[in-house]
């Protein structure tokens, strides 16, 4: 008898991630859960997969056989659904929920990886303003969302997966750091026009408290509705923006903005999530891709020039 496949892939991400509790949070279900899947295999098969101890987990002789048997399973399952998709199926819309900053400076620019990655995968985005926790979801038609929130939301069939903290950097458009005027200590900035971001009018106050030039005045400000906003000001050097760290670093791979003041961050409340609303979609192939796809983009480390 061929084991259920939601045990075949809580023993291979358990074996994997050599961690319960990641591998819960993978799957986007609980330890426990993960738990019960894999005793559930356990007693189907007659053999113990792991040893466990209180400090740790290592696979037995008949667990490290049998995972290559499954993840071959799994991967031949996984090609042999994209092929079908792609020869017969149609592809599929997945209506996403993301803030204006994520789909304007982090999402947009990803769009044509995305579709090479993915390529049954159609994404229509809708977009709001703020924490997760200020929006009435009743409001919103979406499958899946990408937000920022001050903690996991517990609300019931929302299977969220933590993607990256957030933090403030200040940047700016490489020409600001030219000439007698340069960026080169925060000081500096009052050569220069800082822009405010209304969503978030604290950062600047509490940046330049915490580089002790709390009572700098500026040559100019300019305040902006949203982050996204004051970004997309800084690229075109209009001034010098605190932007949401994760969301401008292809920006700084690039070359387009520079972080002058790289180990100064600014604080920034929350992290940033991924969830899936309707949990009839967890399985979905595109859903799953779409889901490993952003982990990794959002999770690679940012790579800041000064």
């Amino acid at each position: 008898m061929i084991p259920p496949l939601s045990s075949l892939m809580a023993f291979e991400a358990v074996a994997r991630l050599a961690s319960f509790s990641r591998a819960g949070e993978e799957l986007c279900i609980t330890q426990s859960a993960v738990s019960h899947r894999v005793r559930m295999l356990e007693a189907q098969l007659g053999v113990k997969l792991f040893r466990r101890s209180t400090r740790s987990l290592a696979l037995t002789l008949a667990g490290q056989r049998y995972l290559p048997v499954v993840q071959n399973a799994l991967h031949g399952l996984q090609q042999g659904t994209i092929a079908v998709h792609r020869t017969h199926g149609r592809a599929r819309t997945l209506q996403l929920l993301v803030t204006r900053a994520i789909a304007s400076l982090w999402l947009v620019p990803r769009l044509d990886n995305l579709r090479t990655e993915i390529p049954h995968l159609e994404v229509s985005v809708v977009t709001h303003n703020g924490l997760l926790t200020e929006l009435d979801l009743d409001h919103y038609e979406f499958d899946a969302a990408v937000f920022l929130a001050n903690e996991a939301i517990p609300l019931s069939g929302l299977c969220h997966k933590k993607l990256s903290a957030d933090y403030g950097l200040v940047v700016c458009n490489p020409m600001l750091l030219e000439g007698s005027d340069g960026l080169r200590h925060p000081r500096d900035l009052r050569h220069h026009t800082i822009l405010h971001a209304q969503s978030v009018p604290e950062a600047w106050p509490e940046w330049l408290a915490s580089v002790g030039v709390k009572d700098l005045v500026p040559k100019s400000e300019l305040r902006l509705d949203h982050t996204g906003l004051t970004v997309q000001a800084a690229l075109t050097g209009l001034g010098v923006a605190i932007a949401h760290g994760p969301l401008v670093s292809s920006h700084l791979k690039s070359g387009a903005l520079v972080a002058p003041f790289p180990t100064h961050r600014a604080r920034m409340e929350g992290s940033y999530y991924f969830c899936v609303w309707r949990q009839e979609l967890d399985d979905c192939p595109e859903v799953i891709g779409f889901r490993e796809w952003i982990h990794r983009e959002m999770c690679e480390p940012a790579h800041v020039v000064s």
